[in-house]
């Protein structure tokens, strides 16, 4: 039988294995960089179906390092930001869920909740612009310039604390530097 969102988000939130209340601190006047959720930022996001890319808006998580898109720093490349989408969950249940078979949709989201799916990352909620918090599908990283978070409705939502940077990181980590699970040519000699 296939789950309804709120047994969904009962199973995930039920099996989370990081502490959600922990997970973010506030803003303040920190500068664009890593750690930081936006909305309404624009970026490109490719459909297969028309082998086309369409400029989306949607929710981020800024991966490159405030140093590196510190304008003041005269160098080349300080305009590119590195970034996740996150899609929020409301939207992950009715476009990706449903991708899962019934039987298997609990399972799903319970190794998600665990950080046992090495791609996707599970955002609890950092306030009321996500009430269901988001999932990032680190095959999905991208870039944008600089200027896409000062356009329109662009705005900072929420700053993760030392504790969910550290559990990002392990995540992404864990996820870019696994072991290839094939040899590389000239492996063995």
């Amino acid at each position: 039988m296939t789950l309804s969102f709120e047994d969904a988000y009962q199973v995930l939130n039920s099996n989370l294995e990081s502490n959600a209340g922990r997970y973010y601190g506030p803003t303040g006047s920190l500068p664009l960089g890593t750690g930081l959720l936006y909305n309404s930022v624009r970026f490109p996001m490719f459909v297969a179906e028309e082998a086309i890319y369409y400029t989306v808006e949607g929710f981020v998580y800024i991966l490159t390092h405030e140093c590196d898109v510190d304008q003041d720093n005269q160098r080349p490349f300080n305009r590119d930001v590195v970034f996740c989408p996150i899609l929020p969950f409301e939207a992950f249940f009715d476009q990706v869920l449903k991708l899962v078979s019934p039987d298997k949709q609990g399972n799903f989201l319970t190794a998600l909740a665990k950080r046992e799916v090495s791609r996707l990352v599970y955002m609890p909620t950092p306030n009321q612009a996500l009430p269901y918090g988001g999932v990032m599908n680190l095959n999905r990283i991208s870039s944008t310039d600089i200027s896409a978070f000062n356009y329109g409705d662009a705005k900072c939502l929420a700053s993760v604390s030392t504790y969910g940077l550290r559990e990002i990181d392990f995540v992404l980590q864990n996820h870019l530097f696994r072991p290839k699970s094939a040899d590389l040519p000239l492996t063995r000699h």
